[in-house]
């Protein structure tokens, strides 16, 4: 595989953690990207199927724009929140045929990190939504 050289700053904090096993900073931060990639694949791949493509414009919709920041990346309650959020101020799951009820006994199946791996998706699709159609999109 081939590398590449890079260099990082770090907050203290991060490096403390980083090299709490005595692991070197380079191995440390590979073994830590290795596990968030393993970790979001698996969430990823539990929520294949799970929503109709419907749900799912509804959830590009609804997170238009929202900035997430760590405490929130997987709080369940604060996505349940945002969805009826979104659904009571702009009527957005009516507006994509969304049964909201139905679609948040859904959400509480999940875990935090298919949570954080929705979010994700989103930021995904929004970041290339000039190269992709939100209805092929939709159909995970």
């Amino acid at each position: 595989m081939a590398t590449k050289t890079v260099t990082l700053r770090l907050p203290e904090d991060m490096v403390e953690y980083l090299t709490r096993n005595n692991d070197s900073i380079n191995q440390a931060v590979i073994s830590e990207i290795s596990a968030i990639k393993r970790i979001r694949t698996v969430a990823m791949g539990e929520l294949k199927g799970l929503f109709t493509p419907d749900e799912w414009v509804f959830l590009a919709d609804a997170f238009n724009g929202t900035i997430i920041d760590d405490v929130f990346c997987a709080n369940k309650g604060a996505f349940i929140a945002a969805c009826d959020d979104a659904e009571q101020f702009e009527g957005t799951a009516q507006r994509h045929g969304v049964d909201l009820p139905q679609f948040i006994a859904k959400i509480n199946t999940l875990h935090g990190a298919n949570i954080e791996a929705i979010y994700s998706r989103i930021k995904d699709y929004w970041e290339h939504c000039n190269e992709l159609k939100i209805e092929d999109w939709a159909k995970f």
